[in-house]
């Protein structure tokens, strides 16, 4: 309908009134507060009545969204409360400006698959299949990317078993069989808690437990080094003649012509190999290798922890070997009942020659202290001698045992056991030599020291 025209005459006011009474289409603009004066606003124009063709969810659309201070974000121009405005291109891969026209170099969480992104799911939530930092993390989370979800009790991002969380993704805990470092003493695996390691996971055994075998009972026994209780007894073997502690723990127990090995977690007895008609009656575990020497036999069998033969050292002085071992400074060194008590070998088992010959007659055992110190036993004559690292004498010791002083062994103290298979003792000397007392044993044919474990 056409509006009519207004009478001649009519004052302006009025019909500037009557005009804008009869548009339903006007917007009064804002009304000005005192002392300011209105001014055209800037924004776009919006055509009323007419249905918009964008899409705010789309960043290729140049949707706009008007900003808390009444700027329009998406118009291209930074106004008061936005961060950046790029115009169409907010929201967009190429844009570090999300769609509120807030900076985001990352853009992890705004659903935009970045180059430095391996997912991005459009949210800050772990645990969904994509990171709060965009990694993704498998169907239900993946043990060991640091994340803890689905089932895991911990995940430190790491495979160490050693620490309070396993590479399992469980908590470590007393009698789960794995050592927690700077926690546990030791850890076995079991609830016994009279064995050497009880179910608080601390060690009785201090400097090392005294492991000694019985050729006459079949024993393999082990005892606390304060007072010299039994804290385990294992009755498996036939005639043992010789021990030596190795990686598990294990035990490594040379019986008659064999070598068999006992698991002390589960006690498992294992066949580890043959010894070519030898009587083992020396037995060393060093660097992942076993060294076997045997009674009327001039050589050394080398073997794998499996039993595997690698090599055979032949003697060069004398036959009939007994006690092996190597020193801290990797000497390899070997008693022998022949005219030379004593073989010293390089290290890379290169032989050096005998030493010993005028203290010792029959050498029939031999161990190291940690400071370079070899100690070589006469079977016969109820002492040891102490020798430097290269075979040069220092003294000669005495020993309360009336024959058959077998093998031994010391701790990392110092500490040294002695087997007297003859007066069915092991005596115990100090670090100075000194006598520290004896642990009664039926027939000890070796003695080794078992760490904590």
């Amino acid at each position: 309908m056409r509006t009519p025209a207004p009478p001649r005459g009519a004052p302006l006011a009025l019909i500037f009134c009557a005009c804008v009474g009869q548009n339903p289409y006007y917007v009064a603009p804002p009304e000005a507060t005192e002392g300011e004066t209105s001014s055209p606003s800037t924004s776009p124009e919006t055509t009323i009545g007419v249905e918009s063709s964008t899409d705010p969810t789309d960043p290729t659309s140049g949707a706009s969204t008007v900003s808390s201070t009444g700027g329009v974000c998406g118009d291209g121009t930074v106004d008061v409360g936005e961060e950046c405005d790029e115009g169409p291109n907010n929201g967009t891969p190429q844009s570090p400006c999300s769609l509120l026209c807030t900076l985001d170099p990352t853009g992890c969480g705004d659903g935009i698959l970045d180059d430095s992104e391996e997912c991005d799911d459009g949210n800050n939530t772990d645990g969904d299949g994509c990171s709060s930092q965009c990694k993704n993390e498998g169907p239900q989370g993946l043990c060991g990317d640091g994340i803890v979800d689905g089932a895991e009790e911990c995940d430190d991002g790491n495979q160490d078993d050693n620490d309070a969380c396993l590479s399992s993704c469980e908590l470590a805990t007393c009698g789960d069989g794995i050592l927690y470092d700077g926690v546990e003493e030791c850890d076995d695996g079991n609830n016994v808690d009279e064995d050497t390691c009880d179910n608080a996971c601390e060690s009785i055994c201090g400097d090392g437990c005294i492991v000694v075998v019985s050729e006459g009972t079949g024993e393999a026994k082990i005892f606390e080094p304060e007072n010299y209780n039994i804290v385990a007894v294992y009755p498996l073997f036939e005639a043992p003649t010789s021990v030596a502690v190795g990686p598990g723990p294990k035990l490594y127990v040379g019986e008659s012509n064999s070598l068999v090995s006992l698991d002390l977690a589960t006690e498992e007895v294992t066949f580890i190999a043959l010894l070519g008609g030898a009587e083992p009656h020396g037995l060393t575990v060093h660097e992942g290798y076993i060294y076997a020497s045997g009674k009327f036999v001039d050589k050394i069998r080398v073997l794998t922890l499996d039993g595997d033969l690698v090599d055979i050292l032949g003697s060069p002085n004398g036959a009939s070997l007994r006690g092996n071992t190597f020193g801290p400074m990797g000497h390899f060194y070997v008693a022998s009942l022949s005219d030379s008590p004593a073989q010293l070998w390089e290290p890379g088992l290169l032989y050096k020659g005998p030493f010993g010959k005028d203290y010792v007659v029959q050498g029939s055992a031999i161990a190291t202290r940690q400071n370079g110190d070899v100690l070589l036993a006469d079977i016969e004559g109820s002492k040891y001698s102490v020798f430097g690292p290269l075979g040069e004498f220092k003294k000669t010791v005495a020993v309360a045992c009336t024959h058959d002083l077998y093998n031994m062994a010391t701790d990392p103290t110092g500490r040294l056991y002695v087997a007297c298979y003859g007066d069915e003792y092991v005596n115990v000397h100090g670090a100075n030599d000194e006598p520290l007392g004896k642990i009664k044993v039926e027939t000890p044919s070796d003695v080794a020291v078992l760490p904590k474990f």
